[in-house]
C-alpha cells in the first residue's frame, strides 16, 4: 500500500491467528520439592497447554513413575507425592507424564525433588522399668516411643544404636537387643538396686543423638537377698530352743528384707524378724539333733544361699536337795 503522495510503499503488519479445528496440546516439563516425610499434592492438568485461541479439551493423562524415593498416588488429575523418611536430600526421581488421547504429543517429566530434612535433631525418652530376678536373669526394656522422645522424621520410629550402664550395677550389663528394645541381664548373685543407663538412637535420616540428647534408662531391679550370715542356737529348755539370725548382707536387701524363714529339711518351723530375732520352738523331743536353715527373705522371695546349725532341746537334770548336820 502506498499513500497518495509519498514515493514508498507502506507496510502494514496485520496479525492473523489460526486456529486449528482440531488443536493438539502440548505437555510442559514441571518439578516439585518435598522434604523428607512431607507430602504435597500437584494438578497435572498443570503441565497441558493448548495453542493460542483453542478451546482447551477434556484431555486423557497418564503417568509413570518408578523409584524408591517417593511415594506416588494419583486421583483424577491430582498426584499426591510423598517423600520417604530416609530419602537423601537433594536427590530426585521422575514421574513420566503423556497423553494418552493424543499419543502424538511428546511426554515430559514432572520431576520430584528430595527437600532438606528437618532441623531438629532425634533425642532418646526416658524410661523407667521394674524388673525381677524371680523373672529369669534378664528382661526386655522398649525404649522405642519412650516418654520425651523427639523423632523428627516419626512415620519411621527411631532405632538405637548403642546403650552404656553406668558403674552402679556392676552386675548387670545392657545390650541393644533389636531396633527399638535393650535387654538387661544379670548375674545370679547380683544384688537388687536401681542401675541406670543411657542410650543412643538414630533416625530414618541415618543422623545420630548427641551426648546431651542420649535417651535414659532406670532399671529397678528387684533382686533376691543376699544369705544370712549366721544361724545359731541362743537357748534351750525342756522341749523348746530358740535360734537367732545374724542377717549380715541380706540386711541390706532390695526390696527391703521382711525376714527369715527357718526350715528342718524342706518344713517351715519357724520366722524370724528382720533383724534375726526368731520365736522360740516349742514341742521338740530333748535331744533330738535337728539341722535347721536359715534363708532370707523379701518380697521377690528367698535367698538363694542360707545359713545352717544343728540344735536340740535339753532338760537339764534337778538338782538334788542336801543338808548339813551340826554336832550335838
Amino acid at each position: 500500500m502506498r499513500i497518495v503522495g509519498q514515493e514508498r510503499w507502506t507496510v502494514l503488519p496485520v496479525p492473523v491467528m489460526v486456529i486449528p479445528a482440531d488443536p493438539v496440546p502440548t505437555l510442559v516439563s514441571a518439578s516439585i520439592e518435598v522434604a523428607p516425610g512431607e507430602t504435597s499434592a500437584f494438578d497435572l492438568a498443570g503441565m497441558v497447554t493448548w495453542p493460542p485461541g483453542a478451546v482447551a479439551r477434556a484431555v486423557d493423562i497418564a503417568t509413570s513413575h518408578t523409584g524408591t524415593l517417593f511415594d506416588v498416588s494419583r486421583r483424577g488429575t491430582v498426584v499426591t507425592v510423598t517423600a520417604r523418611d530416609d530419602a537423601p536430600p537433594g536427590r530426585a526421581e521422575s514421574v513420566s507424564v503423556s497423553l494418552a488421547s493424543h499419543p502424538e504429543t511428546r511426554p515430559m517429566v514432572l520431576s520430584l525433588v528430595v527437600g532438606p530434612a528437618p532441623s531438629e535433631l532425634p533425642k532418646g525418652g526416658t524410661v523407667v522399668q521394674r524388673c525381677s530376678q524371680a523373672s529369669g536373669d534378664g528382661c526386655l526394656i522398649t525404649v522405642s516411643g519412650a516418654r520425651g522422645e523427639v523423632n523428627p522424621l516419626p512415620g519411621t520410629p527411631l532405632e538405637v544404636v548403642d546403650v552404656t550402664a553406668s558403674d552402679d550395677c556392676p552386675a548387670v550389663d545392657f545390650a541393644v537387643a533389636g531396633p527399638g528394645t535393650v535387654r538387661a541381664s544379670w548375674s545370679a548373685d547380683a544384688p537388687g538396686g536401681v542401675c541406670d543407663a543411657v542410650f543412643s538412637v538414630r533416625d530414618a535420616q541415618g543422623r545420630v543423638s548427641a551426648a546431651e540428647r542420649s535417651g535414659t534408662i532406670s532399671l529397678d531391679l528387684q533382686g533376691f537377698p543376699r544369705g544370712a550370715a549366721a544361724l545359731t542356737q541362743t537357748a534351750y529348755g525342756d522341749g523348746t530352743l530358740t535360734l537367732a539370725v545374724d542377717p549380715g548382707a541380706a540386711a541390706g536387701a532390695y526390696p527391703a528384707l521382711t525376714g527369715f524363714d527357718i526350715l528342718a529339711g524342706s518344713t517351715r518351723v519357724a520366722t524370724c524378724t528382720a533383724s534375726g530375732v526368731c520365736a522360740p520352738l516349742t514341742g521338740l523331743a530333748n535331744g533330738d539333733k535337728v539341722t535347721y536353715t536359715a534363708y532370707a527373705v523379701n518380697a521377690v522371695g528367698r535367698s538363694r544361699d542360707a545359713a545352717s546349725v544343728t540344735a536340740w532341746a535339753y532338760a537339764p537334770p534337778h538338782r538334788r536337795g542336801w543338808c548339813r548336820g551340826h554336832p550335838p
